[in-house]
Parts: structure tokens; sequence; C-alpha cells
């Protein structure tokens, strides 16, 4: 049986993460092989993430252990991270960060997970098949700044990224690195910082690899979280996430204009602008209008009557005593359509009243004369 593929979560972002302590340790496991770290040189290391559809919490598997469970993390603690059950559902094992470190005074182990904000863990957008990821920041190293007004993006654009996590591409124009996300420009990276980020992007190109790095979005600012510290590049490859279909920032229901002065306004589709449970509906017993058409309807669809068999000419009550409109409630102009038809449905047809094609030739007698 195949393992499943590993997905690693980010264990930090612009503003900071957070830790999430680890219960219920196995002392055993983490004596025979992590030791005795102390605090000021705690363990670092890499756990999986189990989720426990029983308790709804946790397991922390610890892979330097072949893959023993470690301890777990209380449904609490897992509830701000429902972003994360995606990756579950997916059949994928998310990984993260790990601290290791040993209390002397208290003979105990000390475990915590790092991980970013729920909004920024998880990615909102998905690698091209066989791209390279890069590594991230070193702890202590800032992100590489985007320089966004360099880019296609507009401020709103930006904004509506925010916040979030997005895998961008990584390419070299010239001594420039150049940003793109969704095959648009997002903008250039600092050249004061990208120095040593050029070179191994570079070498990587040489090799007709496709660079991708995480980017930070966080109140429409850019940052790429990738590493600035000598040595080699350990890349990897991310395995999909089921995201929906489309381009990679999606606006389809809404159309931007940015003014002159920083203003934004923003023309939304009618059937998107309000919730399906806010929409206007007929009351129990309402007539149905028909709306104004130009068009003739088709010949089938006319109906063979102008109304139903049995109509009401009177409102109906309501149990409080209020006079409410039936649905065969007719207005006055249909009750005089309705005497009309019936009245011509009853009578012979004579044809018009005053034909002569029909009506015998006869002497006028007038009115009030006797016969002779």
């Amino acid at each position: 049986m195949e393992p499943l593929p590993r997905y690693p979560l980010a264990p930090t972002a612009p503003g900071g993460g957070t830790e999430l302590s680890v219960g219920d340790l196995v002392a055993a496991t983490l004596f025979e092989h992590a030791g005795a770290p102390t605090p000021d040189s705690p363990l670092q290391t890499t756990v999986e993430l189990e989720a426990d559809p029983l308790s709804g919490q946790w397991k922390v598997r610890w892979p330097a252990a072949h893959g023993g469970i470690i301890g777990s993390i209380s449904a609490d603690d897992r509830a701000h991270y429902r972003c994360v059950d995606t990756l579950h559902g997916a059949g994928l094992v998310p990984t993260a960060h790990a601290v290791i470190s040993f209390d002397p005074l208290t003979a105990t182990h000390h475990v915590a997970v790092q991980l970013a904000p729920s909004t920024m863990c998880v990615p909102r957008n998905n690698l091209l098949p066989g791209a390279l990821l890069l590594p991230g920041t070193a702890p202590g190293e800032a992100p590489v700044y985007v320089h966004v007004a360099d880019g296609e993006f507009t401020a709103a654009e930006t904004m509506l990224m925010s916040p979030g996590q997005w895998l961008v591409g990584l390419h070299l124009h010239g001594h420039t690195v150049v940003v793109t996300c969704g095959g648009r420009v997002l903008g250039t990276l600092d050249e004061r910082q990208a120095g040593p980020v050029r070179e191994k992007i570079a070498a990587l190109f040489a090799q007709g690899s496709d660079v991708k790095a995480r980017a930070w979005a966080v109140d429409g600012s850019i940052s790429v979280d990738v590493t600035r510290a000598p040595g080699t590049f350990p890349v990897r490859t991310l395995p999909p996430l089921p995201l929906p279909e489309g381009p990679e920032i999606e606006l389809p229901t809404a159309e931007i204009f940015e003014f002159s002065d920083g203003s934004i306004a923003v023309t939304v589709d009618l059937a998107h602008a309000i919730d399906p449970e806010d929409w206007v509906q007929p009351l129990p017993g309402g007539r149905t209008i028909a709306p104004v058409t130009t068009e003739p309807e088709p010949a089938e669809d006319s109906p063979t009557q102008y109304f139903p068999a049995f109509m009401d000419f009177n409102p109906s009550r309501t149990d409080d005593g209020d006079t409410a409109a039936s649905e065969t409630y007719l207005t006055e102009v249909e009750k005089v359509r309705l005497r009309r038809a019936r009245r011509d449905a009853q009578s012979p047809k004579h044809g018009p009243k005053h034909s002569k094609d029909d009506i015998a030739e006869q002497e006028y007698t007038g009115r009030h004369r006797r016969d002779d």
C-alpha cells in the first residue's frame, strides 16, 4: 500500500504565527528519539497531523520515531484551522514544523506545533504540474517585498487577495526577478533583497525547471516567502489541492473601476448581490402576475379558455377577519370580460347586429303601426 502524499503547512506568516501545544505526550517515545533537548536549543523537526474523527482532535505523528504518535492537539485548537480539513478530504497528510524541548525541573517534554494564521495556512491556488517550490524563510528572516506597482494588478485586486497565501511564479528578466500569479505579472522583487535568490533561480532555470514560491498577501501588500541563506535550495513539488476551477483570482460577478482619487466603484450582478434567503417570495395564496412582454406567446402555450372553470367573484377571508385575494379572485376588468364571454357562449350566433347579408327583405311597417 502506497503512503498518502504529504502537504507541508507554512509555520509562520507576516505578523506572526500560532503555536499549538501538544498534549497527551508519549514520554517513552520522546525520550527514546528526542532525548532531553534544553529550552535554549530545542529540537526542530517535522510532524504529521492525523485527523481523529471520534474526538475531533489531531493525532501528532513523528516520522523520526517511525511514524509513532507522540501526542494530540485538542479539538478546540483544531477548530480554528478548518481550512486544513481540505487536505484531509483530498487524501493528503498535512505536515507541520514542531519544536521539542525538555524541562529538567519537571522532567517532562514540551512539544509545540507552529502554524501560520488560519487565513494564510493553506494556499488559495495550485502549482502547475512539475513546478518546484522554493523553501521558505529561515527563523528570524523576513520575506522579500514585492513592488506591486510594477505589475498588472490593481489596488482593488491585491486587496481581494488579502489575507491569503498564494503560490507565485518567479522569472528572470535581465537582473530583475519578476513575480507572476495566474499568468499575470504581480510585481518585481526588491533588488536589494533579491540578490541571493536571483542566482539560485538562474541555476534552476538552466535545468529547465518552473520555479514557484509562497507569497503572502496582507492588506494589499505582497511579499514572497523565500530564504536568502547561502547553500543549496531543497526544492520540492506539491500535490494539487481540490480547489475550484478557474483563474487564480476569481472576479466572475463583479466589475471594479478605480477612479483617479483612489476611490473604487464595484458593479455586481443582481443574482450574486442578494442572498437566496433574501429574495422576495409571494405569500401563500397570492396571485401570480405574469410579467409584461412584447413578444407574443406561442400558440401551443395559449390558454383555451379566458379563465379557469370556477371563478370567485368575492375576496376570501382570513382567520383574523382580514380580506385577502384568493387565487381565483378577479379584478373588475376581468369580471366584465368573463361576463361577455359567457353571454356570447350562451346566445345564438346571428353575426353582426347591423349586417344585411343574412336578413330577408321585408316591408318596414314602423314600430307602432297597426296591421291593415
